[in-house]
């Protein structure tokens, strides 16, 4: 869609373009964003999710990695929150019964799992920690 594409292309700066699939990286950001949006057909940007960038503050912080030399450095904070739905035919599972009639454990359907506060350096756009871009 033209119209949701055309701030981006105006200031790729402000946005990100995210594959939608797990695993980080992958991800456009500024020239590269804009590239991307020229480039690809409608199609090939259905896999994607255009988001606006959130600039949050930084903070000084000590990045403590083994075997790394530490230093102060600018850092931004990310809190990752994970959940699970399961579903069936489009309806949420814990609507639904099992074939003897007994309900499903509904502990499991729509909740919340656990969560993930990652530090990384302010001057990194990725942020996955098994990539090696936080801690």
């Amino acid at each position: 869609n033209t119209d949701v594409v055309a701030p981006a292309a105006a200031d790729p700066q402000a946005w990100v373009l995210k594959p939608q699939r797990e695993g980080g990286g992958n991800n456009f950001y500024g020239d590269g964003l804009a590239e991307k949006l020229k480039s690809a057909t409608a199609e090939e940007l259905d896999a994607y999710i255009l988001m606006e960038r959130i600039r949050p503050a930084s903070q000084a912080s000590w990045m403590l990695r083994s075997a790394r030399p530490t230093r102060v450095q600018e850092t931004l904070q990310e809190l990752g929150v994970y959940s699970a739905s399961l579903t069936y035919d489009g309806q949420a599972i814990k609507d639904m019964t099992l074939d003897g009639g007994g309900e499903l454990d509904r502990a499991v359907s729509g909740s919340a799992l656990g969560h993930l506060l990652r530090t990384k350096a302010a001057t990194s756009d990725e942020g996955g920690v098994a990539a090696g871009f936080s801690v």
